[in-house]
């Protein structure tokens, strides 16, 4: 059994393409939560506009990407980052208040596994914006093994491994899906997070883009992973 102070240590990872137009409210929702990181640590590429007044009562460290891709700058983070845990955030969305206080409180009540996930909700500003987007899903709840939904000891993220930079938006499936064969993770009731649905957001890109073809690579890739063990 652990306390709350068992994941006190978060280092949050955000991966920046500017222009990010949403940075500023990613950035207050975590520097506002109730249960507050140690760090958050901005991996960035492109030149960085003005995103207005950030509240740096949490320690906020601009970091230059050295590489590309989103994949490339959650590897530099994870690098970079001091905590005993991390967890990720996209710059276009947005934590709730008590979600990095629930994922304590739920790893408190539960035989520790070093990683907690919870649930996502879709959003969107106007409706007229997602057009090819299932709306449905703008409706419930959804428990999701995703980035911004999890919070894993980093001790864990090193045994993982480092995400795949050539399989492009999926590469978090494919990460997941290794993190699941090492440990079973805490499952909260809770949403933890709002994404944002927009037109130039990465995931909606990938709608009409590669997505497909980059769910084909991952599989591919965690199924060969799983034969040559």
């Amino acid at each position: 059994m652990t306390s709350n102070n068992a994941i006190a240590k978060v280092s949050v990872i955000v991966a920046v393409k500017h222009p990010a137009p949403y940075l500023s409210d990613a950035i207050t929702s975590i520097t506002s939560q109730t249960l507050k990181p140690l760090e958050i640590l901005v991996i960035e590429s492109g030149e960085r506009e003005d995103s207005g007044e950030l509240d740096k009562s949490i320690p906020i460290n601009f970091i230059k990407q050295t590489g590309k891709g989103l994949a490339q700058a959650w590897n530099q983070g994870i690098e970079a980052a001091a905590g005993t845990h991390v967890s990720w955030l996209d710059s276009d969305d947005i934590w709730l208040p008590h979600a990095l206080e629930r994922h304590a409180m739920t790893l408190s009540a539960s035989e520790y596994q070093g990683v907690s996930v919870g649930r996502v909700k879709f959003w969107t500003e106007s409706r007229t914006s997602v057009t090819g987007f299932n709306s449905n899903l703008l409706e419930e709840s959804h428990l999701a093994y995703m980035p911004g939904c999890s919070v894993v000891e980093k001790s864990l993220v090193t045994e993982v491994g480092s995400f795949r930079e050539d399989l492009g938006v999926a590469t978090d499936i494919e990460w997941f899906a290794r993190l699941r064969t090492i440990k079973i993770a805490v499952e909260l009731s809770d949403v933890v997070l709002h994404k944002r649905v927009h037109k130039t957001n990465l995931s909606y890109g990938a709608i009409n883009t590669n997505y497909n073809q980059d769910l084909l690579n991952a599989l591919h890739a965690h199924l060969q992973r799983g034969a040559n063990n």
